[in-house]
Formats: C-alpha cells, structure tokens, sequence
C-alpha cells in the first residue's frame, strides 16, 4: 500500500524509511525516547495500591486489616499479588517493581510495535506513530486518571502488553497463540484484558460465521444482556447489588467511574478514538478484509464497553459496574494514533480545502495538551507571526500558505507552551519544591516536552547515524538510555538516604520509623497509623504500617460495601486534617477540584485547622497505634524533629482522660 506523506514530512522521508527498515534499530530508538519523555515514577498513582497487596502476600497476610484490604479489594479477581509477593518477599517490593517494570514496559512497548506495523506496515507513517505512542499521554475514560502507557508499575502493564502481542498475532491470524496470550493477562488484569478477549471472539465469530449469522448472534447476545439488566432479581442474583448509599460514596471517592460526570473533553477523546476506528474499516481499509474486520471489531467492543459502563453507572449491579466495561477504550486509544496519522498522510496531500483543513484540526488535537486558557493563548501569539511568515516573508507567496502558517501555529504553539511552563516553573522553583519532591519536579518538567519535539530529536538521531555511518553506535547509546535514565529515577526513592536526600519527605519518615521501631510493640504486630502527609506509601513501606486513611485508599470503595461505609465513616474523624494539608496545595487546585473535595469530606476548603479536640477524638479510634501530622498540639506529642509529630494514641487517650477527672466543674 503506497502511503503519501505530508509536506512538512516529505523532506525527512529518506531519514525514516531508514530507520523503518530497520526494526531494531528503531525499536531501541524507542525505548530510549520512552525512557526520556515518560520517565520511572516509583510508587505513584496506583502503584501503591499494588505494592500493598504484593507487601501483605510476601509477609503472610501482615496488613490484611488495613482499610483497603479488610473487607475484599480488587486482589481476589487477580493472582497478581500472589504471583509477585514471593519475589517482593526475596528482593523487597521497591526492587521487585523496579526489574518488573523495565521488564513489561520493555515488553509492552514490543506489542506497540508489533501491532503498530501490522496494522500500517513498516511505513513512515508507523515509524511516526510509533514515536508518538511511547512519548505522549494516552488518555481513556474521564479525568485524566487513566493512561494506557504508565510510568509506574502495575498489572495493567503486563495485560496491556500481553494483549497487544495477542491482537498482533490475531491479525497474522494465529488464533491459537493469540487467545494463549490472552490467558495471563485475563488473569493478572482483567478489566485490562478483556475487551482483546472479545475483539478475539468477535473477530473469530465474523470470520466463520455469515454475515447473517454473525449479526443474529450479536443481536441474540443483546437481548439476553438487555434481559438480565431489565429482570432485576435475575440481574442482582447475578451480579450482586450496589445500592444508593454505596453509589453515592463511589460517585464522591471516585467520580471518574461515572460517564454523567466526564467532561467534554473527555467525550471527544473517547468519540474521536471510536471515529478513527470507524473510518479504518469504513474508508482506510475498505478493501483489506483482515484489517477491516479487525478494525470493525475494534470499534464494535469500543462502543459495548461504552454503552454497558453508561447502563452499568445508572444501575443497581455492582459486579457489571466494578468490571467498568469503558476499559476496552484503551485498545482504541493505542489504534487512533497510526490510523490518524495514516489519515493525516492522507489528508495533507490532498489539494482540496476541507480535507486539509480536517488535516489541521486532527494534527491540534494530538498536538495540543491540555487545551487549558494559557495554552491556547501561546497558538493566538504564534499565529500572526506564522502567517506573516508565510504571507508576507515568502517570495512569490504560496497558493497554500494558510496550510504552512497553520501547521507552524500549530508546532510553534507547542514549543511556546513547553517554554512558557518552564519560564513558570522557575520562576517559582522555591514555591513548587514545597509541594513536589525534586525527581518529581523533574518528571514533570521533562513532561512538558510536546511529542512533537520527541520526533525531530528522533530525525536527528537519524540523520546523524546516517551520515555518519554510526547505526552500530546510535543502537548501544539508545540501549544504554533505556536502561540508565529509569535506573536514575529509581535511585533517588530507592534508599532511606536517596529518599531522606531527593523527597519532601524521606528524612521525615525516617524519623518516624525510628519512633515507631522504639515502641515496645513492633514484633508483635503491624502497627496502624494515620499520616496526613499524603504519602500513603511510605506508611506501608518505610513504616511498615497499616494505614488508618489516605485519599489513595478510597478507590477501594468501588470493591466492597463494607469499605464505603468505613472509609465515609473515617473521613469523619480525619476530615480536618485532611483539608488543612490540602489548603496548602490549593495553588494545583482548580474550583472544581475544590468543590469535589468539600463533597468528599463534608467540610469547607477554607475552614477552620484541626484542633486538639479532633485529635483527641481520631485516638481514641479502636486499633489506631500513632497518628503523624504537621500540627503541634503542646503536651500531647510523644516526638518531634521540628517538621511533624508523632502522637502515640494510647498516651492521648491517657492525658485526655485524666484532664477530663481533674477539670474542674462548672457550677
């Protein structure tokens, strides 16, 4: 299939088709460009969900009695924790995550690739496309919590990447390695993996049944699900059920999980990714039976999982709206990017006005980042410039200048916004390094770098190979950058000295840790403890402790009732201290943001701090051993460094009481 290049790619056509032609070459490239744009993020996000459960499986069920573990969690539809924690248990968990994740990010970029060129071919096109998918944000579902590519290391990167080997190998048509592919990663993740089974079962239906047959049985299929949803006490046998209450602490804790509350933006991500797919079966490979039907698939389980989550957030059954059937979008996610850029191709060669204009505004959307107010006024600055440029600078003047000065827009743009969060970044180092660790500075500062820039660093990297004759040197400096520059990160987290050095933290907790190993009790069980740090991973790692609450432990509320109505109960007791520290963040916080919060934690952002009362009240909490916070509450803390103070509840609850008995009483 011959691919057309746009103009602005055309001049670096040669430089391209050298490195698509050679794969490992250019897969190195990759790993090496991931690692830069993409850095290692330790325990973030929902790596430290994980590394709880791997921590409670290597130490014999020790935190089985934390809140997000009591009552059940998503561990019991995984065997992720039982097959990691005998390793966390030899090599600790900070390792263990560290080896994994060079390992299945490694791989997981290896199914991009395969995938990638299946669909597409060893093109240009591809090799752009690659470039893009392992240096840009793949956003899916609402809020921008999901994205298929993380930086950290969970189950949902083994299945991901199982997966796309799995779809690769479908579309080669080796049915049976790709449904054993699927197997592992149906059981290490299988909200991850199970919209690649049904693309599997779908492709294989319309591939031996008829036209008619297959619709018929699609629409069989329809009407037994419509059925189950419709007849509530088969649906509730079935699936279990989530009752008002229960939804409305999930809505609070976790609203990304309802469609009703996604934003517009993020209904146009979703729409754009089953548009793309679409128009791969419906325009771009009409004539192409494999792709077609694998794309037709593609777009079918994209909009089921849609439509089922919408039913499913709406509806009393808990097990239909835990499974979020919205996570087969990711697949969609990682198909729009070669096939827009393939449209892109297309597109900008073409010399009529709509589709060149199509063109621009598909190039902003994957271009543009966060389409907030100040990134949009740095596309308002460059445009004069650009079409001054092309209008008035060049000689004789092009026919399609608007094309060049809204192409330069677009890229110059870009750059300008990258530049412009550096300028703010420095400008107001001292004030941000208050709130973010220095390696997490630094991720975010090399997260400003557009995807765009990545591919000329990439050209580059190309042009100097060729012309130099260095293909041998250009692979070891790419492997060596896959391996070093995630080996850094690690680094600065892996050590209590690299912690207490390079986190806001660390010293902090090494202290605690060193109050809390001074308490006569630690052999004898896991201590619990409440931090209002916000960093709920050091309470379980460094600390080695339960904890009473953190934000990160409400998404165990989608898992289990009992959860929800204990962690609604503890908000009570911690909400306090928890807007308090959050005041202090209000700078990263939007009006939104702001107000979602008051509903999670009944309280007013600008209230009142915590008060003695409210930590007299939290210890005497049945099992709660210390509460660590930034408040000084004078004759009740049991150690200090100066920063924060450790509170022994049992001492609390002894002063409490005797202040109480020798009060004296008002008349």
């Amino acid at each position: 299939m011959v691919t057309l290049l746009p103009t602005w790619l055309a001049k670096s056509s040669p430089a391209f088709r050298c490195l698509a032609d050679r794969p490992v070459t250019l897969f190195l490239l990759l790993l090496a460009i991931n690692a830069l744009a993409r850095p290692y993020s330790n325990c973030a996000h929902d790596a430290r969900i994980y590394s709880l459960q791997v921590l409670n499986q290597a130490e014999g069920g020790a935190f089985a009695d934390d809140v997000f573990l009591r009552y059940g969690s998503q561990d019991k539809f995984s065997i992720f924790s039982a097959v990691t924690g005998p390793v966390a248990a030899l090599a600790d968990v900070r390792p263990t995550f560290f080896i994994s994740y060079l390992v299945f990010n490694t791989y997981f970029i290896w199914g991009l690739f395969r995938v990638t060129r299946a669909l597409i071919g060893a093109s240009n096109v591809s090799t752009v496309a690659l470039i893009y998918l392992v240096s840009a944000d793949l956003l899916y579902g609402g809020h921008g919590i999901f994205t298929v590519h993380e930086q950290f290391f969970t189950p949902r990167l083994v299945a991901t990447g199982f997966v796309l080997h799995a779809l690769e190998r479908l579309l080669a048509h080796r049915f049976a390695a790709s449904v054993l592919l699927l197997a592992p990663a149906m059981v290490l993740h299988p909200l991850m993996a199970f919209g690649g089974l049904l693309m599997w079962i779908g492709y294989v239906a319309q591939l031996v049944l008829s036209p008619r047959a297959f619709f018929a049985g699609l629409v069989g299929v329809g009407m037994v699900g419509a059925s189950l949803l419709l007849f509530h006490p088969a649906g509730l046998r079935l699936f279990g059920e989530m009752d008002d209450e229960w939804h409305d602490m999930v809505r609070l804790a976790v609203l990304y999980n309802y469609p009703d509350a996604w934003s517009m933006i993020d209904w146009v991500n979703q729409l754009l990714a089953l548009g793309l797919c679409a128009g791969g079966f419906v325009w771009l490979f009409r004539a192409d039976p494999v792709r077609g039907r694998f794309l037709f698939i593609a777009t079918l389980v994209g909009v089921v999982g849609l439509a089922t989550h919408i039913v499913a957030s709406m509806s009393p059954y808990a097990l239909l709206f835990q499974g979020q059937p919205y996570r087969a979008v990711w697949i969609l996610k990682v198909l729009q990017i070669p096939l827009a850029f393939l449209v892109l191709a297309r597109w900008s060669e073409s010399h009529a006005l709509l589709p060149r204009l199509g063109a621009l505004a598909l190039a902003g959307y994957f271009l543009i980042i966060s389409f907030a107010t100040n990134e949009m006024l740095m596309f308002l600055f460059v445009l004069p410039l650009a079409v001054f440029y092309w209008w008035w600078m060049e000689d004789p003047v092009r026919s399609d200048w608007w094309w060049h000065a809204g192409a330069t827009t677009l890229c110059g743009g870009e750059v300008s916004w990258m530049l412009y969060r550096w300028g703010f970044m420095y400008a107001h180092r001292e004030v941000i390094l208050g709130y973010y660790d220095q390696s997490e500075l630094f991720r975010v500062f090399i997260q400003c770098v557009p995807a765009v820039l990545w591919m000329v660093l990439a050209l580059v990297a190309v042009r100097w190979m060729g012309a130099q004759g260095q293909a041998t040197a250009l692979r070891w400096t790419c492997g060596l950058f896959a391996l070093a520059i995630p080996a850094l990160h690690f680094a600065m987290d892996a050590t209590p000295q690299s912690r207490s050095r390079f986190t806001r933290y660390g010293a902090d907790m090494d202290f605690v840790r060193q109050t809390i190993e001074a308490w006569g009790q630690v052999g004898e069980r896991v201590p619990a403890v409440y931090c209002s740090l916000g960093r709920v991973d050091y309470i379980w790692l460094d600390l080695h402790a339960t904890s009473y609450y953190d934000a990160v432990q409400t998404a165990g509320v989608m898992f289990n009732r009992k959860t929800a109505v204990e962690l609604r109960r503890r908000i009570e007791r911690i909400r306090n201290f928890e807007m308090d520290r959050l005041r202090t963040e209000a700078v990263f916080l939007t009006d939104d943001a702001k107000a979602v919060l008051e509903r999670l934690y009944g309280a007013n952002f600008e209230g009142s701090p915590p008060s003695e009362a409210d930590l007299v009240r939290l210890c005497q909490e049945p099992g709660l051993d210390f509460v660590v916070v930034p408040q000084k509450f004078p004759g009740l803390y049991s150690a200090t460094n100066g920063r924060i103070y450790v509170y022994e509840c049992y001492k609390v609850r002894t002063a409490s009481s005797f202040s109480a008995r020798v009060a004296p009483r008002g008349r």
